[in-house]
């Protein structure tokens, strides 16, 4: 592995690479420091957000990745329950389809894996890595959310009426991975807490 490259957005008035220094001082990654003393300058950021057109990225930074990146790990999301519709389908669905296309631009692409919640799935007794069936048609309810010029209140009436469906937008996230399974190297992972 010669490089890491996280798409990192700017937030609360700290840059990308604020962030990302902000969470290198954490102590998990003490032992890193430790035995690799050097590990930073093998990891490099670009700003980018995943709700964003193309990603927030220049045409600069996507030029790096398309040209230089072998394996995608996305796992930007919201996980609030009470996320306004608009905004989670725009990070939980349309963010995933855009790192979908992008990942296809890439020329050096040998695997895309998209990390989810295990929680998303949990009407089911028993949860396993495979696709279920959406509570919603994804690509009907993203047309109708994003491109319809709702007012605000209907947009909370929207929200409510979804996050009677636990996980919902979550649910949705997997969606256009099934879409693009026919291509080969795209994964889900579900990854659940345990606390023992």
């Amino acid at each position: 592995m010669r490089r890491i490259i996280l798409l990192v957005r700017p937030k609360k008035g700290k840059t990308s690479n604020e962030r990302l220094e902000e969470l290198f001082d954490d102590l998990l990654f003490f032992r890193l420091k430790t035995e690799v003393p050097h590990f930073r300058d093998k990891v490099a950021v670009v700003d980018g957000d995943v709700s964003a057109s193309n990603l927030g990225l220049s045409v600069s930074d996507r030029t790096l990745l398309t040209d230089t990146v072998n394996v995608v790990l996305h796992g930007a999301a919201t996980v609030r329950f009470d996320e306004n519709i608009k905004t989670a389908i725009a990070i939980n669905i349309c963010g995933v389809q855009a790192m979908i296309k992008l990942a296809r631009e890439m020329k050096y692409l040998k695997s895309f894996v998209h990390v989810s919640t295990a929680f998303s799935q949990c009407p089911h007794s028993e949860i396993k890595e495979t696709f279920y069936s959406p509570p919603y048609d994804y690509d009907s309810l993203t047309r109708l959310i994003m491109t319809s010029q709702h007012d605000d209140d209907k947009l909370e009436d929207l929200t409510r009426v979804c996050i009677y469906v636990p996980g919902a937008s979550a649910r949705l996230d997997r969606q256009p991975l099934r879409s693009s399974r026919s291509d080969g190297g795209c994964r889900n992972r579900s990854p659940s807490f345990n606390s023992q």
